[in-house]
């Protein structure tokens, strides 16, 4: 290899990563496929005898980008990446550095493919507006990387068995905390119950990515606001779930995580039926203010039985739900409420630092708010046309 062959490689993995690597999408394992990019040149440009001030004068651009990207984006280089850091140092080049990136690892142990990631979802509350009793509607997302979904299951049994119970039992919020439960929970007390839920939550916060949700108080909803989403064929509903999507789309998946995503729903949710209704009109805007750019596949349903993030969702929902009632200052919740009142900020506390926020970064500023508030069911639209839709 002469010096000519080397700058023209060279050139190409820099038109490769200079650009790229400052997008949500540029994961850790494109950063490391770039790596051995670099170290495969870099051994051949030695072995071909070219000199080290040569080969790290040259290399100092993308050595730099290395350094950036890594430490904004909190993915460790390789332990080799680092040898060539040291080495171009030690000929004279000088980097921006912070030594605040993670701990190097060697190559051989960087993910060699795109992580995949799925959000479970399920609601807490009812639509109508007239059901006093439910007060809250909330939608809550469980985002996962797909590597946790089996670790978080095998872990949820061990879990159910400590306390006696058979594996295959469903955690349902409502159901455990019922004063008379049926076999096998009545076994429990109603304490042991809770404790039961309480380490069920703090586990699957600690195999989670993040949490998204959105929660509607409806005695708050003024009624011309009622009136308008009733003319654009929304009810409390489906307004909060188009709401819930985009902003899913846009902030806590496109911006914070940089991956298209499968998303997953309870097939016992009461409003299965409009999902891909919603789906379907948001998929067909032609506004990419509103567009689901980063959906990987048409929604899917599960029995709640048989997935362990949905039953987190339920129970995360189940307590934000009732938090909300406290949150919000103007709001008079049923005084009979206050006795659980520790309880529910106890198990606030565990979903909290999981919570994405979508103001952050002026991430608001991604969806077209006024278009969102003006979104209409009422005109036809085409079939989902997920996977593979060309346009996104």
């Amino acid at each position: 290899m002469d010096i000519d062959e080397f700058l023209i490689k060279l050139k190409g993995i820099s038109d490769f990563i200079i650009p790229f690597a400052n997008t949500a999408s540029f994961e850790e394992y494109s950063l490391s496929t770039t790596e051995s990019m670099v170290l495969d040149l870099v051994s051949d440009a030695q072995a071909s005898k070219l000199s080290e001030n040569t080969i790290f004068s040259e290399l100092a651009q993308i050595l730099q980008k290395f350094i950036i990207t890594s430490e904004n984006k909190k993915i460790p280089l390789s332990t080799e990446t680092e040898n060539l850091i040291k080495q171009a140092k030690a000929v004279g080049i000088s980097f921006q550095d912070s030594y605040q990136r993670p701990l190097s690892r060697p190559l051989s142990e960087a993910p060699t493919e795109p992580e995949e990631f799925s959000i479970f979802v399920d609601e807490s509350g009812s639509a109508p507006f007239n059901e006093i009793s439910q007060p809250v509607l909330c939608l809550v997302g469980i985002i996962v990387n797909d590597s946790a979904i089996p670790v978080f299951t095998k872990k949820s049994e061990q879990l159910l068995i400590k306390y006696g119970l058979p594996k295959n039992i469903e955690f349902h919020a409502t159901e455990f905390l019922k004063k008379n439960p049926e076999e096998p929970l009545n076994m429990l007390s109603i304490e042991e119950r809770f404790a039961l839920l309480q380490e069920f939550l703090a586990l699957g916060m600690g195999h989670v990515v993040g949490v998204h949700h959105l929660s509607m108080l409806k005695s708050m909803v003024k009624p011309n606001y009622r009136n308008k989403m009733k003319t654009q064929g929304l009810n409390a509903y489906s307004h909060t779930i188009i709401w819930f999507l985009v902003t899913l789309d846009r902030i806590c998946i496109h911006v914070k995580l940089g991956v298209r995503y499968k998303y997953y729903y309870d097939r016992t949710d009461a409003y299965r039926k409009d999902i891909g209704r919603i789906f379907d009109s948001l998929d067909s805007t032609t506004n990419p203010r509103l567009q689901l750019f980063n959906l990987k596949e048409a929604p899917v349903a599960l029995e709640s039985h048989k997935n362990r993030f949905i039953q987190l969702a339920d129970v995360a929902g189940y307590y934000l739900n009732r938090y909300r009632r406290f949150e919000v200052k103007t709001f008079e919740h049923r005084k009979e409420l206050d006795k659980h009142k520790n309880k529910i900020f106890k198990m606030y506390d565990l979903i909290k630092p999981k919570i994405l926020s979508y103001i952050e970064r002026d991430l608001h500023l991604t969806v077209d708010w006024t278009a969102l508030a003006d979104f209409s069911l009422k005109r036809s639209s085409p079939k989902l046309k997920l996977p593979g839709r060309q346009r996104h």
